[in-house]
């Protein structure tokens, strides 16, 4: 694989996403702390189309998330320490008119111990970054982030790096698909003011 030097590795290929809407509009807040601060009125507006990439984002917009919790910490540590893996004969499995070839993998503990002894499911409130600063418009099928930011050098610089993203502008350091996206918009959010 060649580093690209724009979005994407090949000319025809997909980022996986598309921003349609940018703008952060700069704002001086009333007297806080002493004196008067600025900060960031954020909208951007966005498109995923990599089925990845959406699946991960229903994954933020859930209010709960659905977890495995090992009620014995002792139980957990002898079932990780001893487990291996056993592979079965190759299977041959047809996906979408191609016939694909893998090997089902059991993961076992050598003393017998099952996961369903060890882990109970569980929920907790969803605390992805993302959760509560995403909302999605299921009319024109995009997702939409409003939020205030600190104006600070770090929320700059992501600013920049989301206009070079709508843009399609040379990225020399590697090629920017919807993973780089989604983890600027995470890291935009610990700038939230």
């Amino acid at each position: 694989m060649t580093i690209s030097q724009g979005l994407v590795e090949t000319e025809n290929e997909e980022p996986g996403f598309k921003i349609i809407h940018l703008s952060f509009r700069k704002k001086l807040s009333e007297s806080m702390y002493g004196g008067p601060v600025n900060y960031y009125v954020g909208n951007i507006v966005f498109r995923l189309t990599d089925e990845s990439a959406i699946g991960r984002m229903k994954y933020y917009l859930e209010d709960n998330e659905d977890i495995r919790v090992a009620p014995d910490l002792e139980l957990m540590e002898k079932y990780y320490e001893d487990l291996h893996f056993v592979f079965d004969d190759e299977e041959e499995h047809e996906v979408d008119g191609e016939v694909e070839t893998y090997r089902p993998l059991d993961i076992r503990n050598k003393n017998g111990i099952k996961d369903e002894d060890v882990f109970i499911r569980a929920h907790r409130r969803n605390t992805a970054p993302l959760h509560d600063f995403i909302q999605y418009n299921e009319k024109f099928d995009c997702y939409r982030m409003h939020e205030y930011f600190q104006d600070t050098p770090v929320v700059r610089g992501i600013i920049e790096y989301l206009q070079d993203m709508k843009d399609g502008k040379p990225n020399p350091s590697r090629t920017v698909y919807h993973e780089q996206f989604l983890s600027t918009l995470e890291n935009l959010c610990w700038w939230w003011d």
